[in-house]
């Protein structure tokens, strides 16, 4: 009898750790963080004969990420926020010049995926963007001497949602993402009653519109049309790491004006946690129109257009990761 009980026990005691292991196994939820802080500074003298300006630079980001997976279920949230000042003259000098931001941004991205074959998904996706400060450009008068500074975008001035139905392919190594959104929405908020107000000429020179494409007076533009998103990653060598991604919109009723959206991020580990990063952003969207400027003065011609635009940030700092993973 002793035996049969303690051979009882001991299935009963094997049955609960496998158990246990099993639910060990199974962590639906995965996060992490990503935090970085970068800057640069040049320090001249006031006897420095070969001329200059003194300048620093610093730069901030957080990336946040959840993710969850059970069986077919996939859904992928982030939220990137960067924002980065830079000053001409030295920190502590009162007569150098004004703080200027060089980088600001709030990107929150969720994707839910339902795997209908091993590389192939049905997915719902919501990308929105804005920014946290007011934007400005330098003002100049006749003679190309800077003499102000005029506002052109604000928090939520504009800001950008996306949202789209569409199927997703990804490769094997699962580095490689493609979304096609078929079905896609893309609202235009401007919160800013100064740009709301600010007329600017169409193309055709007929309608008159506020900044990004809101009608004068309005706040809000909504438009439809299909999505594409696509994501590459790669690790290039043991401590270089290089990602990329693209957002194309079509609107169906102007479907040969896309609106793209490229961004690169280049890192590289010196040690645990100190390396360098280079990050650009290109952008070009029909909707956004710039004074244009006289190549040789740099002043203002008089007429108005879409223009691509393009960043770069490079520096070298601090760079800290956290993970974490819940059953």
């Amino acid at each position: 009898m002793k035996k049969v009980f303690s051979t009882i026990f001991a299935l009963c005691v094997a049955t609960t750790l496998l158990t246990a292991q099993d639910k060990a196994i199974i962590k639906p939820w995965k996060t992490g963080a990503s935090l970085s802080l970068t800057g640069t500074s040049t320090n001249l003298s006031p006897y420095w004969n070969a001329g200059g300006t003194s300048n620093i630079a610093v730069n901030g980001l957080v990336a946040l990420k959840a993710e969850y997976n059970v069986n077919k279920n996939n859904w992928l949230t982030t939220l990137d926020l960067g924002y980065g000042v830079s000053k001409l003259g030295r920190w502590n000098e009162k007569k150098s010049g004004s703080w200027f931001k060089n980088d600001d941004r709030i990107i929150l991205v969720s994707n839910y995926n339902r795997q209908l074959k091993e590389r192939l998904f049905l997915t719902g996706t919501v990308d929105f963007r804005t920014q946290f400060m007011p934007g400005y450009t330098p003002s100049k008068n006749a003679a190309g001497i800077v003499n102000g500074r005029n506002l052109v975008s604000n928090l939520l001035a504009p800001a950008y949602l996306v949202g789209g139905i569409g199927l997703t392919y990804k490769n094997e190594a699962g580095n490689f993402i493609a979304t096609l959104s078929p079905i896609a929405a893309k609202v235009t908020f401007v919160y800013d009653d100064s740009l709301v107000n600010v007329v600017i000429p169409s193309d055709a020179g007929t309608i008159q519109r506020g900044a990004f494409g809101v009608e004068r007076g309005q706040n809000i533009r909504s438009q439809f049309g299909a999505n594409l998103a696509i994501g590459y990653s790669k690790n290039l060598r043991e401590n270089v790491a290089f990602k990329t991604k693209a957002n194309l919109f079509m609107d169906y009723k102007t479907p040969t004006l896309i609106d793209v959206n490229w961004e690169t991020m280049l890192t590289a580990k010196i040690t645990k946690n100190i390396g360098v990063s280079l990050a650009t952003n290109l952008i070009y969207d029909d909707d956004m129109k710039f004074k244009i400027l006289n190549e040789e003065t740099g002043i203002a011609t008089g007429t108005l257009g879409a223009r691509t635009q393009f960043s770069y940030v490079f520096g070298a700092g601090i760079n800290y990761i956290i993970t974490n993973t819940k059953n």
